[in-house]
């Protein structure tokens, strides 16, 4: 007769071969010889588990701390199937009961603090997640997982070199691991804020060399790729991350742009429209369709869609921004919020404008003109030659304006060339 012991060594190695149904039944004969060994329940947890049978995993692994409750491995197994993002019945704070439950047993189970430290990350407790996980290093170095959690964590409150240098020992200790494709895409995501775009591509490039199914890895590629100028192969990533995900609203909005940077209007207005019907409350889809639409001059749709931009996020800056525009060059009636009035005159804002970029556009809420004020208010106004040129210009460019507006030749061509000015400074990143 097979005892006790033999049934969960089976059980044992038949979960270690990936032989889940094995191993339950493995697990369950040796119940039917006991049914107070709290191992047997803990070998039968874990076998469910493996299965996706969560609630019937979490059933019996409580059993298995009654019947053992100083088991260290027990409360850390339970906490693992409670925290399971694919378990539809998730409870972080009992997982994390759990995990702390395991460490106060066993103060050296690093696994145990690794995946508390995950979890609190979780439930956005990022200090005490930052403490936690790096008990877990030191009690393992070697955990690849760890360094990349703490990463995400320090980046999270603003620590980013830190954070980097987390990333790479991530990578040092795996750097070929399907999971380094995380920490890679991290490290590009940090290099990114820091304005270090080639570094920046060479590690979201690595991320897509380790799992080419990651869309926001190819998304933000994209955007570095954009950053320094390579605008094709940027439309190229964001098209690769609607391939994977054809959900992926984000990536539709940063193809929406770079289309309409490389002045493809038409199929920009479409992939707008695309990133809308996926979400209705998204207000950058609604700004970014607005902003191509005035590209065209279709001034009452593109002022519509600034409208949709603030109805579901009030306090979107652009939008609003847009909108005074319009309201002050052609009189629309413009509607911020319930108490909001914004007046129509034009002499209380006159230094916001660009006469000349305003006759050769006719607009005045023109994308590109918010690029020449973001140069006039952030490169010239900042310093005293740049702030007198300022004053000599709103001296001479009205007229200029006026005569500009009367001349559709000259209208045109300085539209053009004003056009690939405000393209090249933003490409360069000159605003």
């Amino acid at each position: 007769m097979t005892d006790i012991a033999e049934l969960l060594q089976q059980g044992y190695a038949a979960l270690r071969e990936g032989n889940f149904s094995r191993a339950e039944q493995m697990a369950r004969s040796a119940i039917d010889l006991d049914p107070n060994s709290g191992n047997s329940y803990l070998v039968l947890g874990n076998a469910l588990h493996s299965q996706e049978r969560f609630k019937d995993a979490i059933t019996n692994l409580r059993i298995a701390t009654q019947l053992d409750p100083n088991s260290d491995t027990t409360y850390f197994t339970l906490g693992i199937v409670l925290s399971n993002p694919a378990n539809n019945n998730r409870n972080l704070a009992e997982a994390i009961a759990n995990y702390r439950k395991a460490v106060q047993l066993n103060p050296n189970n690093a696994n145990a603090y690794y995946f508390l430290g995950r979890t609190l990350q979780d439930q956005g407790k990022m200090e005490e997640s930052i403490d936690v996980l790096r008990v877990a290093i030191q009690l393992n170095p070697n955990e690849a997982d760890a360094y990349g959690y703490l990463g995400i964590a320090l980046q999270n409150r603003g620590n980013i070199e830190e954070a980097i240098t987390n990333y790479l020992n991530a990578i040092r200790i795996n750097p070929n691991h399907p999971r380094a494709s995380r920490a890679y895409y991290c490290l590009g995501n940090a290099l990114y804020i820091q304005g270090k775009f080639s570094e920046s591509i060479v590690s979201l490039r690595n991320s897509i060399r380790i799992d080419p199914h990651r869309p926001d890895a190819h998304n933000n590629l994209g955007l570095a790729l954009e950053k320094q100028g390579n605008l094709l192969e940027a439309i190229a990533s964001y098209r690769k991350a609607i391939g994977i995900d054809p959900d992926y609203v984000d990536a539709y909005i940063n193809l929406g742009y770079a289309l309409r940077e490389k002045g493809d209007l038409a199929e920009a207005t479409s992939i707008y429209r695309t990133a809308i019907q996926l979400n209705p409350n998204d207000a950058f889809a609604y700004t970014g369709l607005g902003d191509v639409l005035a590209f065209q001059d279709k001034i009452n749709e593109a002022c519509a869609n600034y409208r949709n931009a603030l109805r579901v996020a009030p306090n979107h800056e652009a939008a609003r921004l847009r909108l005074k525009e319009a309201e002050r060059m052609y009189g629309h009636e413009i509607v911020y919020g319930e108490s909001s009035n914004v007046s129509t005159s034009t002499s209380n804002k006159s230094s916001d404008s660009c006469f000349i970029a305003t006759a050769a556009y006719s607009t005045s809420i023109h994308p590109d003109l918010d690029t020449f004020r973001s140069f006039r208010d952030e490169k010239l106004l900042s310093h005293p030659l740049g702030a007198k040129l300022v004053n000599l210009y709103y001296k001479i460019s009205p007229y200029l304006a006026s005569y500009i507006a009367q001349q559709p030749t000259i209208k045109k061509l300085l539209k053009h060339h004003l056009s690939r000015l405000a393209h090249w400074m933003r490409t360069q990143r000159i605003t």
